[in-house]
């Protein structure tokens, strides 16, 4: 008898968790439909730093999509994601032509990485370092965006062998920066691996220099919630889930406490929109609404589904 009620027990314990589960996942699934419909709604008033959102959103699904065992519990629920990744791929597909007219320098210098495919990385899962805690200027960024845009865009250029200038390589590898300039250099280097830029042993590099760099940013995700979410700090920490989740720290960046807090930033048009701390790369939409914000905080909630999605 006491074995029968224990089996019980642990059957209910297993059935109200997969419940909970579900409606995280069903949670994320709308938070993100709103967003992609927003966005959708905005075709060409978007900016290009908003379609590499959308592109890290419909490839990011599409691996949690094509990779997870196909079971008839979670029927609805993959069906649900492969239709937003469609809908990503659509905004972006109708933006590049007015991409190619309102910024054509910025596009032909960055359309590599707004490219179908450029964010189809499935980075296993890694450990945070141990590192000690740091002071940080807020506000202060060591980085120039364009310089990063610039050291980016000469992977791709025509024989260029993947090629690091001196300048760039300083820049990518200091291990100084903080904020941005700090989420920009793990950005950069997943873009050099994705790019098919190996040379001699820089994987082994690489994989630390991030491994490195996401510690500290997860130290400065965790001040932010220390402070209350302050809003000029919002768009930042959204960019850290998405740029570590990438990099494959899923597990420490995806917390349920940090999913309520961007569900919970969400307006009732779909969008985002705090201070944009005087982003070169933002855009004001209508309704008070941001481009970068938005489309970045869709690509931190690919990252929060992708965890939770392998919880079942």
């Amino acid at each position: 008898m006491k074995i029968i009620l224990f089996v019980s027990i642990v059957c209910l314990v297993s059935l109200v968790s997969s419940y909970d589960g579900l409606k995280v996942l069903n949670d994320i699934i709308v938070s993100m439909d709103r967003g992609l419909n927003f966005l959708n709604s905005q075709i060409g008033s978007l900016n290009l730093d908003s379609i590499i959102g959308t592109r890290i959103v419909e490839d990011q699904l599409r691996i949690a999509h094509e990779n997870h065992p196909k079971s008839e519990y979670l029927v609805e629920i993959l069906q649900k994601i492969e239709k937003l990744q469609r809908d990503a791929s659509l905004i972006s597909n109708k933006s590049i032509p007015y991409l190619k007219l309102q910024e054509p320098n910025y596009y032909w210098k960055m359309k590599d990485i707004i490219a179908p495919g450029s964010w189809l990385i499935n980075k296993r899962h890694d450990d945070l370092l141990l590192v000690k805690k740091t002071q940080f200027v807020i506000g202060r960024e060591e980085m120039d965006g364009s310089f990063s845009d610039y050291c980016i865009s000469n992977l791709f250029r025509k024989n260029s062998n993947c090629r690091i200038s001196k300048s760039c390589n300083k820049v990518m590898t200091s291990p100084f920066f903080n904020q941005y300039s700090l989420t920009h250099q793990v950005f950069f280097w997943l873009i050099f691996e994705r790019a098919g830029c190996f040379l001699y042993d820089s994987s082994v590099f690489i994989n630390y220099f991030t491994q490195h760099s996401c510690s500290r940013v997860f130290l400065e995700a965790r001040e932010f919630e220390k402070e209350g979410y302050p809003k000029d700090g919002r768009d930042l920490f959204m960019e850290q889930t998405a740029i570590c989740g990438l990099r494959g720290f899923r597990r420490n960046f995806c917390n349920a406490n940090w999913l309520k807090e961007i569900l919970k930033w969400q307006k009732s048009s779909g969008c985002w929109g705090e201070s944009s701390s005087n982003k070169r790369d933002e855009k004001g939409l209508k309704g008070g609404c941001l481009a970068h914000q938005t489309a970045v905080a869709l690509a931190a909630l690919s990252q929060h589904l992708r965890f939770n999605l392998v919880q079942f």
